[in-house]
């Protein structure tokens, strides 16, 4: 039966919109740090986890950072899926998620400068 209903899909009218939605999701939104809220999970962190894409029949497979296993096969929930994943918020969150996945077991020297306030004729800069 998905067989025959993707291939419907693709010679239907929504065929134009399944090729740009899976173009998108293939070049940008597989693999670590993909973003996938459903309308039962609370927005946030516990909506990451990493994707793979099954190119026929069409198919998106989400394995949470919780464990948790979610299967797209519509052509509504791949939009929903690119709209989600090129949100500001979730571009914010996955730059730092990779940010922190390259510092792993490594150290990390971060030179500051504090300045203390004291009085009004007393600047004081401890390094």
């Amino acid at each position: 039966m998905e067989y025959a209903t993707s291939v419907a899909v693709f010679k239907s009218k929504q065929a134009d919109r399944m090729k740009v939605a899976q173009d998108v999701i293939q070049r940008n939104y597989i693999g670590p740090d993909s973003y996938w809220q459903t309308p039962d999970r609370e927005p946030g962190g516990i909506c990451f986890g990493n994707t793979w894409w099954i190119p026929f029949p069409p198919t998106l497979v989400m394995r949470y950072d919780t464990g948790e296993i979610t299967v797209l096969k519509k052509l509504e929930d791949f939009e929903k899926y690119v709209k989600q994943n090129q949100g500001q918020w979730v571009e914010d969150k996955r730059r730092i998620r990779t940010a922190i996945r390259c510092l792993d077991g490594k150290v990390v020297k971060w030179p500051y400068n504090h300045t203390q306030v004291c009085a009004s004729s007393c600047n004081s800069t401890v390094q």
